[in-house]
C-alpha cells in the first residue's frame, strides 16, 4: 500500500514557515535539557530520561533541517570539498543507527580523487539522507555499502547501495516528488531533499532499484 501526496509551492512555503517557527524553541529546549544532564545529583533513571529527550530533539532538528533544505536549497559552494572525508564522517555517524537494526555499514573510498565542486554541508545532507533511507529499507543482516569513484572526464561519484526491499517499478518515477513515500511511517522528504540539494550544487543523482534485492543511488559532482 502506498501513501501518496502531492507537493506544491504552497507546501514549500508552509515548510519554510514551520522551520522558522520551530527552530528557535527547539534551540531553547536543547539548552535547557543539556543543562539538566550536567546537574549534580541526577539519578541514573532521570539521566536516561534526559538523554532520551535529547534524542527526540535531535530527531526534530533533523526533520526541520529536511524542511529547510526542501524549501530553500543551498547556494553553490565557494570552496571545493574532499568527498572521501565527508563519506568517512557520515559512515561513522550511521553506524549506531545501523547497528540498532542489525545492519552493517561498509565504506570504501577511492584514492587520489580530486575535490568536488560542492559544499561540505550540502554533501553531508545528501549522504545522510541516502544512508538513512537505505538503513530503514533493510532488516537484520542487511548491508549498506558506500563508495566513491572517479567519473571521467570531469566528475566524481559517491554510490550508496542497500540490500533492502527495493522500490516497485510503479513508484520509481515519483520517489523524487516532495512528500511522496512508499512507507506508511515515512514523510517523503528524504529523496526530494537529495535531488534539490544535489542540483543546487551543480550535481545530479540517479536511482536504480529492484524489488526484493535493494536500491543503488549514485550522486555525481563536478570536480574542482
Amino acid at each position: 500500500m502506498f501513501v501518496v501526496s502531492d507537493a506544491s509551492e504552497g507546501l514549500r512555503a508552509f515548510a519554510a514557515t514551520v522551520v522558522h517557527e520551530v527552530r528557535t524553541p527547539l534551540s531553547s529546549l536543547r539548552l535547557c535539557i543539556e543543562g539538566l544532564i550536567c546537574a549534580e545529583g541526577l539519578s541514573r533513571r532521570d539521566r536516561r530520561r534526559v538523554e532520551l529527550a535529547l534524542g527526540q530533539i535531535d530527531h526534530l532538528e533533523y526533520l526541520t533541517d529536511q524542511m529547510r533544505f526542501l524549501s530553500a536549497p543551498c547556494a553553490p559552494a565557494p570552496d571545493p570539498t574532499d568527498i572521501n572525508d565527508v563519506v568517512r564522517g557520515v559512515a561513522r555517524e550511521m553506524e549506531e543507527m545501523a547497528s540498532g537494526r542489525g545492519v552493517r555499514v561498509c565504506a570504501r573510498c577511492a584514492g587520489g580523487l580530486p575535490r568536488a565542486e560542492a559544499g561540505r554541508g550540502p554533501m553531508r545532507c545528501i549522504l545522510v539522507n541516502l544512508c538513512r533511507n537505505g538503513i530503514q529499507a533493510m532488516d537484520r543482516a542487511g548491508v549498506l555499502r558506500v563508495w566513491t569513484r572517479r567519473a571521467p572526464p570531469d566528475g566524481v561519484e559517491v554510490v550508496v547501495q542497500d540490500t533492502g526491499c527495493g522500490i516497485p517499478a510503479s513508484a520509481i518515477d515519483r520517489v523524487w516528488d516532495p512528500f511522496f513515500t512508499t512507507r506508511p511511517d515515512g514523510m517523503g522528504m528524504g529523496l526530494a531533499v537529495v535531488k534539490a540539494v544535489a542540483e543546487s550544487q551543480g550535481g545530479r543523482v540517479r536511482l536504480e532499484s529492484e524489488p526484493g534485492r535493494g536500491t543503488t543511488a549514485t550522486v555525481w559532482f563536478r570536480v574542482y
